[in-house]
């Protein structure tokens, strides 16, 4: 019987960047009859992370390269509208704001 493994953004975090608890990561990834999964969401927080951090187009390579690559990893992508989405600004939400107040200021 497989095992699933759900990863959200910091795991796969970690062990992209060898931080702490990626030892634990890449050990779940390496076992035998185990699939870790990442929902659309939270592999559109890694995007918007590595391309906030470093540059878009080292986000780009991380979805096309460096993620299929990953070993007994799978999404629920069905679209690709949380990785677009992911590239949108943020400074026209201030963080101060709650989502309700940011969203009535675009009006």
């Amino acid at each position: 019987m497989k095992r699933k493994i759900v990863l959200d953004s910091f795991a796969l975090l970690a062990y992209l960047q060898n931080e702490r608890g990626a030892g634990k990561v890449k050990r779940l990834l390496a076992a035998e009859g185990s699939r870790a999964l990442i929902n659309d969401i939270n592999l559109g927080e890694v995007y918007y992370i590595i391309g906030r951090e470093r540059k878009i187009e080292d986000a780009d390579y991380f979805l096309e390269v460096i993620f299929p690559s990953l070993p007994r990893m799978s999404t629920d992508r069905t679209s690709g509208l949380t990785n677009r989405c992911s590239r949108l600004p943020t400074a026209s939400a201030p963080a101060s704001l709650p989502l309700s107040a940011a969203a009535e200021r675009q009006r």
